[in-house]
């Protein structure tokens, strides 16, 4: 045999060795143990009985954990088609009474799984005295990075609705958000139903704000925004005017179609008399907005903002 022909069985042997070991492990791994361990973290955690605490004038203030880590043992086949959002924790928070409370977080997991883990077997919750508000409906996007574009509202099932909750939470809520999917949206009108939250200024959500109807429809579709100039008269006499300062936006957000935007360089708006006004606040503004056109979602909450020196 010569040296040539001995290396080369040498080198098959090594490779058979390889695919006998492998096989091996394989049969080990997935038929005597096939089970394994994985961890998902930041699941959410869903607080179950918030209208019925409201009903009894109580609201969740705030929660020590709003998501949960879980370790689950599942078959290793498994794996790949699991997923965080088949595990549901919840807690019940429809009886508790006012105060800081701890309740248990249930954890369930699909059939087949086991739970070996969960962060937060108990949460802290503080239930304070609730409120309820009416406000106004905005409809925007859940993810969106073109700041151009916005939904166009062609109906809508309710364009004002209700918040509830603990009432420091309430205060904060400046109007309900109905939030869509952006890549459904397209240049004809189609009719959506999405559940609206509760959000602050700056458009984060409130947790713990029950907000009900709980379900909106509305039939919408995709338009460019433009900001345009304002025109607003504020109306400052009397004996303390000058007393009296004022900050007004100079102009202001509208959203429609190309055509109508494209001949639109400034709105007005309702003259705002401020003379009898005794203590520094803030006023709604009223716009003159032509048909077909809406504001643009950053300029619902337009204000002029007064200043009174006593």
């Amino acid at each position: 045999m010569n040296k040539f022909f001995r290396k080369k069985v040498n080198s098959v042997n090594i490779l058979i060795s390889i695919a006998i070991a492998f096989l091996a492990w394989f049969y080990v791994a997935y038929s005597v143990n096939p089970m394994t361990t994985k961890t998902y973290r930041d699941v959410p955690i869903t607080f179950e009985g918030e209208y019925e605490l409201g009903e009894r004038g109580l609201g969740i203030e705030n929660a020590s954990a709003e998501s949960l880590s879980v370790k689950l043992s599942l078959d290793r086949s498994d794996i790949i088609g699991m997923s965080s959002n088949r595990i549901v924790a919840t807690v019940n928070v429809a009886q508790l009474s006012e105060g800081v409370k701890k309740i248990p977080v249930q954890v369930t997991a699909p059939d087949g799984t086991v739970l070996k883990y969960q962060s937060h077997s108990v949460i802290n919750v503080t239930v304070s005295k609730s409120n309820n508000r009416d406000v106004d409906v905005a409809v925007g996007y859940k993810d969106n990075n073109d700041a151009n574009i916005e939904p166009y509202i062609d109906e809508i099932s309710a364009a004002r609705v209700s918040v509830m909750g603990a009432k420091k939470l309430v205060d904060e809520v400046a109007y309900v958000l109905l939030p869509l999917n952006a890549d459904f949206v397209g240049n004809n009108s189609e009719t959506f139903t999405a559940t609206p939250i509760a959000v602050d200024k700056t458009g984060k959500e409130i947790k713990h704000v029950v907000v009900l109807p709980s379900s909106i429809s509305v039939k919408a579709h995709r338009v460019p925004i433009k900001t345009v100039e304002l025109d607003l008269e504020v109306i400052n006499t009397g004996e303390s005017e000058m007393g009296r300062t004022f900050v007004a936006p100079n102009s202001v957000s509208i959203k429609g179609s190309a055509e109508i935007l494209d001949s639109i360089e400034r709105i007005e708006a309702e003259p705002i008399d401020i003379s009898d006004m005794k203590k520094s606040g803030s006023i709604t503004i009223n716009f003159k907005l032509p048909e077909g056109v809406q504001l643009a979602n950053s300029s619902i909450l337009a204000k002029l903002k007064v200043k009174v020196n006593n």
